[in-house]
């Protein structure tokens, strides 16, 4: 991944897509605002800020990983509609949190006391809180090594169920607050605590890798 060092950089800066992946490391921190244009002006670009300010850039997924993504928040979407107690949102949404960083999950689920309490301009860019519950899918942009590392971020940052979906080894690892992550190979995963009752057809994943 190559690092861009542009201490002359001016807000909003679009970005090349032969560039990707990167690193862009301002001279200075953008603001919240300021990064918030900034991933609003390269849409087509999947971006994320760590803690240390430096921002990630990587290219659009894959058509099978959209294929994949689409299903995993088609399912989510029908169970939260039924359940009624928050909203499934997809992967082009992020979420400031509160270590200042700025992380986008393949899918989430957001209780309804998070999402009532935004205002209507705070609906129209990237909220300031952690999911209560993410997936992650295992991808070319998303690679295992890096999704490893970004999982503890998510429970750190309050979210309380997360789930790492390797569909190379048609297997999902499950992270919670103050224990160990474990791995389990099945087609079917019950949800629990924020997402209690969600049924995760998994075969119908791994499916979307059947050519």
């Amino acid at each position: 991944m190559a690092t861009w060092n542009d201490p002359g950089i001016q807000f909003p800066v679009r970005v090349g897509l032969e560039m990707l992946p990167a690193r862009l490391v301002p001279e200075r921190a953008m603001l919240d605002e300021e990064f918030q244009q900034f991933c609003f002006t390269n849409d087509a670009v999947q971006i994320e800020r760590g803690s240390d300010g430096i921002i990630h850039l990587y290219p659009m997924n894959a058509a099978v990983t959209g294929d994949a993504n689409s299903e995993i928040t088609g399912q989510l979407r029908t169970w939260s509609n039924r359940n009624g107690a928050g909203k499934a949102v997809g992967s082009s949404v992020g979420y400031f949190l509160p270590d200042g960083s700025m992380l986008c999950p393949s899918a989430a689920f957001v209780s309804n006391t998070k999402w009532q309490a935004m205002t209507q301009e705070e609906l129209q860019g990237i909220p300031h809180f952690s999911p209560d519950f993410v997936i992650e899918l295992v991808s070319d942009g998303k690679t295992l090594d890096r999704l490893r590392r970004k999982m503890p971020l998510w429970i750190a940052n309050g979210v309380l169920l997360a789930w790492l979906v390797d569909p190379d080894v048609r297997a999902v690892t499950i992270y919670r607050p103050r224990e160990e992550p474990v791995t389990v190979s099945r087609d079917l995963l019950e949800g629990d605590g924020p997402v209690a009752g969600f049924r995760f057809n998994l075969a119908e994943i791994w499916r979307c890798y059947e050519l």
